[in-house]
């Protein structure tokens, strides 16, 4: 059990490096947010069919780039970078219940459009692991991994992310699959270090 002990520690250090980065809005707007009541329930729908609209992000907070068509719409975009930025702020706290249940209102409220619905379902990911519960984890980051319109930036950590669960689940082999693609993918990638499962099993 020290092993997935010490991947939930990792948890921490991966999330430092992995939350560096706050999404840039790049285009039109989505559907604005409404109301929805909390939900416990973080698994994606996978009849969903979201279209490519992503940019690289940053860690420095910049007003959206998006040129909004109306004043309205302007507001919109500023203010659910906003509360997303909130949501994400609540995670790296350990506030899991509250960020996860906004993560989930997010990705049932956003447009499958908009790149900020794909970084919800990284999140709701990640609210699964942070609840050891690995199996829901894989099965949202394989929605990202085989959508084919995940943004470059969450598909990189996708696959460190998937890597990481096969190693939790003594999968490792599936795991190597993972960390090369991201090599190969990603020959750059700030993640590179993290893609061993040695990396897992320090503290052993």
């Amino acid at each position: 059990m020290k092993t997935i002990y010490t991947f939930l520690l990792i948890i921490a250090f991966f999330a430092f490096i992995s939350l560096a980065c706050s999404p840039v809005r790049s285009s039109a707007v989505g559907k604005a947010p409404k109301k929805a009541p909390p939900s416990s329930e973080f698994l994606v729908n996978e009849e969903s069919k979201p279209r490519p609209r992503f940019s690289d992000t940053t860690v420095v907070d910049l007003p959206p780039v998006t040129v909004a068509t109306t004043l309205d719409e302007s507001k919109i975009v500023r203010n659910l970078d906003k509360e997303f930025s909130q949501a994400v702020k609540l995670f790296e706290q350990k506030k899991y219940d509250s960020a996860c249940d906004r993560f989930t209102q997010y990705r049932e409220t956003l447009d499958p459009k908009d790149s900020l619905y794909f970084e919800a379902i990284f999140y709701i990911s990640e609210c699964f692991v942070v609840q050891n519960k690995f199996a829901e984890a894989e099965r949202n980051l394989l929605l990202l991994y085989s959508s084919g319109l995940t943004p470059d930036s969450i598909f990189e950590k996708t696959l460190i992310r998937l890597g990481h669960i096969n190693c939790a689940l003594k999968r490792e082999q599936k795991a190597s699959v993972f960390f090369k693609e991201l090599g190969d993918k990603y020959p750059s990638s700030i993640f590179l270090p993290l893609a061993d499962c040695e990396f897992i099993k320090v503290g052993n």
